[in-house]
């Protein structure tokens, strides 16, 4: 039952895969730029006393929801195009380059988008800051 959603949607096609991982590609520094001042953001925010505390748990969960975001595109591109890839050799109907390269993209996205959220929860934590760890 679950291919069968997939084919609706179109996760299994090499140029949805494609598409996917170079957004994914596009899409990840961009809300890792917009992470990085949420951090400033959560930061000047939980510092100031005066704030509510609702307000401080809501300045974290939208910095931990850009952090979701940004692990999560590039893993939905590695599934799209594992599927692509796995229903292009099935049906030897060509588009296994396509799927691949998509694999390559989504994998070194997916790759960065780890290393940046370790970099910024050390960061968070105070071990490493913008001059470096």
């Amino acid at each position: 039952m679950g291919s069968e959603k997939l084919e609706v949607v179109g996760l299994n096609r090499p140029v949805t895969a494609l598409v996917l991982a170079i957004a994914s590609a596009i899409l990840v520094p961009i809300v890792y730029v917009l992470e990085l001042g949420g951090v400033f953001f959560a930061a000047m925010v939980t510092y100031e006393p005066a704030n509510p505390v609702p307000v401080k748990i809501w300045s974290i969960a939208l910095v931990a929801a850009m952090g979701v975001v940004i692990l999560a595109l590039p893993v939905i591109a590695i599934i799209a195009s594992a599927r692509a890839r796995a229903a292009a050799s099935a049906a030897a109907t060509g588009g296994r380059g396509l799927a691949t390269a998509a694999l390559v993209i989504a994998s070194v996205v997916g790759a960065l988008a780890v290393t940046t959220q370790v970099y910024v929860a050390l960061w968070v934590a105070g071990v490493c800051s913008l001059e470096g760890c």
